[in-house]
């Protein structure tokens, strides 16, 4: 089983503030009849409509804390599921949440992380699962009910809005009230204002993609789950 360790510094780390999937690339599609906003009050009604029908997004990016910092690579879904890489101050997992269990994979850096390097002759490769109560624990701090929780403050936060480009395309950029300088959202120049990038200097930076087309994360072959006692 993974030990309570990791499992809880990750968890208390993200519920301060929000091999990796990748999922085929995609974005919502807009209306024709619609609009894209043109005032900060209507994108961030436009952004908070399109994060109550949302299903699904890939989240990459870094929190930084005084004593922490935390790396994400992660799908998340509105089902709660959640599959993709984690680093917390040094410690890597990989995850995936399918049909009810959180596997990690066992890694020499994963072991080496938790204290247990001489198990990886055993299981480097495998994948342990996390007692259900530490899973619950991953989930809710780091997972979808989350991240809509603070893409909902942002949205509650816009000061102004302009005109930008991102990545070469035309964007949205809307600065941020109650965040430290320089706070900014980068949303999509569509009628949607679907999230590309939130930063907050100093707390955290994270992209947005993949919006409504993260695949159902799926469990680990059976002969690569290790179930004895490790």
């Amino acid at each position: 089983m993974l030990t309570a360790g990791l499992i809880v510094s990750s968890a208390a780390a993200l519920t301060g503030c929000g091999g990796a999937v990748s999922p085929p690339s995609s974005h919502p599609t807009a209306s024709s009849t619609a609009t894209v906003p043109a005032t900060a009050g209507d994108a961030a009604a436009a952004l908070l409509i399109f994060l109550r029908s949302a299903s699904s997004v890939h989240v990459a990016g870094g929190y930084t804390w005084p004593h922490a910092s935390m790396r994400v690579n992660v799908d998340l879904l509105k089902s709660g599921q959640v599959a993709g890489s984690i680093l917390n101050s040094g410690s890597p997992m990989t995850v995936i949440d399918a049909g009810g269990k959180l596997y990690a994979k066992a890694t020499p850096a994963f072991l080496r992380s938790i204290g247990k390097s001489a198990a990886c002759t055993a299981i480097c490769g495998k994948y342990v699962i996390a007692k259900p109560f530490l899973a619950r624990g991953i989930i809710k701090s780091m997972g979808w009910k989350t991240t809509i929780a603070v893409l909902t403050g942002v949205a509650q936060s816009f000061v102004s809005l302009s005109r930008t480009t991102y990545q070469g395309q035309p964007a949205l950029r809307a600065v941020l009230d109650f965040y430290a300088p320089g706070a900014s959202i980068i949303m999509s120049a569509t009628p949607q204002c679907y999230p590309l990038l939130v930063t907050d200097p100093g707390h955290f930076q994270l992209t947005f993609t993949h919006w409504n087309n993260v695949p159902t994360p799926v469990a680990p072959a059976r002969r690569l789950i290790q179930t004895a006692p490790w």
